[in-house]
């Protein structure tokens, strides 16, 4: 009864490898895929890029892909973009092994020809979708880890408050568009009490993270 109860139906991989006959054994600076969608004969990635790799990136999934679009470049942090693009499907693309198990992806980050694939699948699963991510990729090293769910994000009714107006006003952006003193006026609040309740998010926020990382 014990095996059971600690038995947990998904696991997260992370998996590193060379994909052969890619575009990412083309460039030599990082860029990380953060999410993906079927489009059938298509997939349509979202890709961050530094500025100043982005031709050099353009460049290389022009050279291996037939239908190859940008949609939208929009920017991410100061020296990085976030892209848009469609490309057509392989059939040995990784995405179409991580779905084929009914796997859950997280991430795939490359820099110098080395690929990083975090995702989660199914226990039972793990070998198949390794057995048909080596047809392609040439793994180098797997880990593991149980999949935990995280628990819920609470913020209490002042704090929602605050993080709304924090973001409607640009408190968070950067440069910033209001400091704390223009926020806590405009909430009607003292600044001390202003900066304790983002503390409070904040750290609310980096617990919630590490554990949905399953991090201690």
């Amino acid at each position: 009864m014990a095996g059971k109860k600690d038995f947990n139906p998904f696991l997260v991989l992370k998996v590193e490898g060379v994909h052969n006959d890619c575009w990412t054994t083309k460039i030599d600076f990082p860029t990380q895929i953060i999410h993906y969608r079927d489009m059938g004969p298509y997939v349509k990635m979202s890709v961050i890029v530094p500025k100043k790799g982005l031709k050099k990136f353009v460049s290389a999934l022009r050279e291996y892909y037939r239908l190859f679009s940008i949609q939208t470049v929009q920017e991410y942090s100061r020296d990085r973009v976030l892209l848009s693009v469609i490309k057509n499907y392989r059939q040995s693309s990784l995405f179409k092994a991580i779905d084929g198990v009914g796997g859950i992806f997280f991430s795939s980050k490359s820099e110098g020809g080395v690929e990083n694939w975090e995702f989660a699948v199914p226990t039972n699963r793990k070998e198949d979708v390794l057995e048909v991510m080596g047809e392609t990729l040439d793994i180098r090293n797997v880990r593991e880890r149980n999949f935990v769910v995280p628990n819920m994000l609470e913020l209490s009714r002042n704090e929602m408050r605050v993080l709304k107006a924090a973001m409607e006003l640009g408190y968070f952006d950067f440069p910033r568009r209001t400091n704390s003193s223009e926020l806590s006026k405009f909430l009607g609040i003292d600044r001390t009490t202003l900066i304790y309740h983002i503390r409070s998010i904040q750290k609310k926020l980096g617990m919630y993270i590490l554990n949905a990382m399953g991090e201690e």
